[in-house]
């Protein structure tokens, strides 16, 4: 299976598309950022799982990422490998 393209904006709290959600959250346990669970809606405790990722995994680059709780380009090809 091929990994998702970015949907083109930031993933963040209130996010609408629970699709895109479930993926971010998915990828989240599977990197060891939980526990979390699937539901699809960008919560706070999904924030907290981001800001987790963020703090332990650089970009693609080996630059730390931004700690803010949103899956821009750089944190969405840091957790799937594709910007």
């Amino acid at each position: 299976m091929s990994a998702p393209a970015y949907p083109g904006r930031a993933i963040q709290f209130g996010e609408p598309d629970a699709t895109v959600v479930t993926l971010v959250q998915r990828c989240l346990v599977e990197r060891g950022c939980g526990p979390l669970e699937t539901t699809g809606d960008f919560d706070n405790k999904t924030r907290s799982a981001v800001r987790l990722f963020q703090g332990r995994f650089p970009d693609g680059t080996g630059a730390a990422l931004v700690v803010d709780g949103k899956v821009g380009p750089l944190t969405w090809e840091a957790l799937f490998g594709v910007a």
